[in-house]
């Protein structure tokens, strides 16, 4: 049913070229289940974004019954993760949206964030927009609001 082989994603060009996705195989046959898990970050997101059709692929094959993946199907399905964060806010920016409304003072509201973005494992992403992040990461971000 589905047959990825050597499957590889990289975002960026030149000195900017990030790897999400690297060399990756896998077989599901009819009437298996398959998980995908690993640590924010690795590429989870990425390679199902792949198989759905909705991402395109760097190299390698991606096949689903014998076809080329080359976009959405009928054949396929997804459930996407949902985040409620402002995405031309940074990820500081989004943590401290709360504490803004409620007029804490901005002193107060960066250290208190700070907090919460050190917590969460996200320390040195502070200047860092949605888009940038992994699914996991925005996911971390959206739960500190």
């Amino acid at each position: 049913m589905l047959n990825i082989t050597n499957l590889s994603k990289t975002f960026g060009d030149g000195a900017n070229t990030v790897t999400a996705v690297d060399h990756v195989d896998m077989h599901v046959g009819k009437g298996e289940l398959a998980v995908v898990v690993g640590p924010s970050g690795c590429g989870k997101s990425t390679l199902l974004n792949i198989v759905a059709g909705l991402e395109t692929k760097t190299s390698g094959d991606a096949r689903i019954m014998g076809r080329d993946i080359q976009g959405p199907g009928a054949d396929r399905g997804m459930v996407f993760q949902s985040y409620t964060l402002f995405p031309w806010l940074t990820v500081q920016k989004n943590v401290e949206f709360g504490l803004r409304i409620k007029n804490m003072q901005a002193k107060e509201r960066a250290d208190i964030a700070q907090q919460y973005i050190r917590l969460v494992g996200l320390e040195g992403r502070e200047k860092a927009l949605p888009k940038e992040l992994s699914g996991g990461m925005k996911q971390r971000v959206a739960r500190q609001r």
